[in-house]
């Protein structure tokens, strides 16, 4: 099913609209606005590139980012064969 985004739209702008609508009306409503915010598949994903970032890995990361501070984080990254976002979360903890 194709999406529908002007449909939703004006789906949500009635509800808006309708100071009288009762509750369980506006969720029936709500979600009938996201059935036509769907996309359908495209039928094709490029496969993964980059090294799974395992917490070992975070941790090699995050010492290579301290030991080498005028290295930047897509350097690092191409080293190890991970994106440059995966850098980031390491050095912030968040890996």
């Amino acid at each position: 099913m194709p999406s529908n985004i002007p449909k939703a739209r004006k789906i949500l702008r009635e509800c808006l609209d309708n100071e009288q609508i009762g509750y369980d009306d506006l969720l029936v409503n709500i979600q009938l606005a996201l059935n036509e915010m769907t996309r359908d598949f495209c039928g094709r994903r490029a496969p993964n590139k980059s090294v799974k970032c395992t917490p070992q890995l975070a941790e090699l990361m995050r010492v290579t980012a301290y030991n080498n501070p005028e290295m930047t984080q897509q350097e690092i990254a191409i080293g190890f064969g991970v994106i440059g976002g995966r850098v980031s979360e390491a050095i912030r903890g968040l890996r």
